[in-house]
């Protein structure tokens, strides 16, 4: 037995459905008003919803009459159906300056002028002539010629359909993630009208049956679910066009509830997630926790440290609101400005330092100096206040040059020359007062640095070395070069795999007191100023190198430069 449905019947089930579906995305509309862009899609079901029932109310009444009331109360508010689904199209598509009353206005004057022509049309004819009812078993239809505004009203719609079609196509070619998804259902439902037409224009069909609220609630529903589903308008391209993707600050833009709606390839480095697709997901899923925090953040200002590749980088976030709502959140990359500001920082402590060191340091040997002059002055002292007084001023002369040399070789080289490192270390041997002591120079290289700083970086380790080691064959005190009565002191200048070292084979320095040894004011000698290897620790700082204080191959010291450009073993970028 084969089951036969009337087509009116079937026709009937459709307008049924088309009007409770336009319904039901009424009511999401109105429970979700607060969502950009879904009073428009509002007012797209509602005028669909009545377009189904005035279908209904023509199909089921035996009237013509009635019909023909009923096809005029149609139109009163189907030709905005075109203008509404562009709207919808500009909004999404970040076009939303074309979205002005003014723009709308001129856009509704056809659809308007149809309103009009509709309501009097019994008067003049110029949109169709009336008809006569058709019969759809078992109902039937009010079937009317169209004369010719209904054609240009016809043409104009078409237009606007394009237009839309035109602008989510353009857009949904680089779509991806949940644009991808948004931009197939809605170019499903734009293409749905066209469908429609196509097949009565055509002549492929030759029902009576008008299918135009069939294929735009197709329309409705396929807007309807990128609405609710996939959060269109709210994942909306905001701003697409002045995110550049060149941009080498981080942009990221988020929605009102956190999700992630854009992000550059910049920000997209700072991200926790290896999948691209990171647009619609919740930046706490995607970022690192800190960088997730300051996105939350409200509008303002904050700097940011986050570890990238191995290493902090600091970043200064900044937060905007957008016009409608969301935010744009830019990191702009700050790590050289702050490295700047923290040497800065140390230059300004290393003033204070000196200027200690003048009012403080200075003050006792000046006193001792003082004192002696008075005794020299009231008892007519012999030779032995006088070598006393010239001591304490030698310290002072000492003190000041040290102290000046400190303040100074503390700023980075920022000209290197290519010096022969041999020839400075000979050239500063010649200068330093070193006994009957060797230097053995064994390093053959040129390096990039700055050839004064340089030449006192080896006075002060030759002086160190001369002036506090003692071997063990060696008689005196061993604090200075004048008590160094033997000549079996060696000096060595030698290359190592990134950079050079110089060592003696002295006593050498307590492992417990080798990073000590670098710091200002750290000494052994009763009369040193503790500053010349925190000199040398300056001038390596200034040129990038580090320094590594340990024991030479003799048991002496040995001190070592790492990181040198140059250096044998050492490839120069």
């Amino acid at each position: 037995m084969t089951l036969h449905v009337e087509p009116g019947i079937l026709y009937l089930a459709a307008l049924l459905v088309s009007a409770a579906v336009c319904g039901f995305m009424g009511y999401l509309a109105i429970a979700n008003s607060d969502r950009r862009g879904a009073r428009t899609f509002g007012t797209l079901v509602g005028i669909l919803l009545l377009w189904a029932l005035t279908e209904i109310v023509e199909l089921v009444t035996a009237e013509p009459s009635v019909a023909a009331v009923a096809r005029r109360l149609r139109f009163v508010f189907v030709p905005f159906i075109p203008v509404t689904v562009l709207v919808i199209a500009l909004q999404y598509t970040d076009r939303e300056e074309y979205v002005s009353s003014d723009t709308v206005g001129l856009l509704c004057v056809i659809p308007a002028v149809t309103v009009g022509l509709v309501a009097t049309n019994p008067e003049h004819g110029f949109v169709w002539i009336e008809g006569m009812m058709v019969s759809v078993p078992p109902f039937s239809v009010y079937e009317v010629t169209y004369r010719p505004w209904f054609w240009i009203y016809f043409a104009y719609t078409q237009v606007l359909i394009v237009l839309a079609v035109v602008l989510f196509v353009r857009w949904g070619v680089d779509a991806e993630g949940p644009y991808r998804r948004q931009a197939q259902y809605i170019l499903i439902g734009i293409s749905a009208p066209w469908l429609g037409n196509l097949i009565e224009i055509s002549g492929l069909s030759d029902s009576p049956i008008d299918l135009g609220p069939i294929v735009f609630t197709i329309t409705g529903l396929c807007i309807g679910v990128a609405v609710f589903r996939f959060q269109f308008l709210d994942l909306a391209p905001i701003a697409r066009d002045t995110v550049v993707e060149a941009m080498q600050g981080a942009v990221i833009v988020l929605d009102e509830e956190d999700r992630v709606v854009d992000a550059n390839p910049a920000a997209r480095r700072l991200l926790t997630t290896a999948n691209d697709d990171v647009v619609g997901h919740s930046v706490d899923d995607v970022a690192p926790a800190a960088l997730a925090a300051a996105c939350r953040e409200a509008d303002g200002a904050e700097t940011l440290s986050l570890a990238i590749d191995g290493g902090e980088r600091v970043f200064d976030v900044e937060r905007s609101a957008l016009p409608g709502r969301g935010r744009v959140v830019l990191l702009t990359d700050v790590t050289e400005q702050h490295r700047q500001a923290e040497q800065l920082e140390r230059q300004n402590e290393r003033l204070e330092r000196f200027a200690s060191v003048l009012s403080h340091d200075l003050r006792n040997p000046l006193n001792v100096a003082q004192g002696y002059a008075d005794l020299i002055e009231q008892d007519d002292a012999d030779d032995e206040y006088v070598d006393r007084v010239e001591s304490a001023l030698d310290r002072m002369d000492t003190m000041i040059d040290d102290t000046l040399a400190l303040a100074r070789e503390a700023s980075a080289v920022t000209d290197p020359e290519s010096v022969d490192l041999a020839a400075i270390a000979e050239e500063a041997w010649k200068t330093v007062p070193t006994g009957d002591a060797t230097l053995t120079v064994t390093v053959d290289c040129t390096v990039p640095a700055d050839r004064g700083r340089l030449v006192r970086l080896f006075e002060n380790l030759f002086r160190n070395s001369v002036e506090h080691s003692s071997t063990s064959s060696r008689t005196g005190s061993g604090d200075s070069v004048e008590h160094n009565d033997s000549g079996d002191l060696t000096v060595r200048v030698e290359g190592i795999s990134d950079g050079f070292a110089v060592a003696d084979d002295g006593t050498g320095i307590p492992e417990s007191e080798r990073e000590a040894v670098l710091e200002r004011g750290y000494t052994t000698n009763e009369g040193g100023t503790g500053l010349g290897l925190a000199i040398v620790a300056e001038i390596a700082r200034a040129h990038g190198w580090t320094v590594e204080v340990g024991e030479s191959e003799a048991g002496g010291a040995h001190i070592a430069f790492h990181g040198v450009e140059g250096a044998p073993g050492r490839e120069t970028p």
